[in-house]
């Protein structure tokens, strides 16, 4: 995966920001994200 679409995709997980919300959900979203690409990129 190249890192223009790695960041596509997780632009796709994370909302804009444009108020103050909770990101911990987020984060691991594209915590798990990256880690099952890595997996299969490897």
């Amino acid at each position: 995966m190249t890192p223009i679409k790695m960041y596509d995709a997780i632009r796709n997980i994370v909302p804009i920001f444009t108020e103050d919300v909770v990101m911990y959900p987020y984060v691991n979203q594209v915590k798990d994200f990256i880690i099952n690409n890595e997996t299969i990129e490897a």
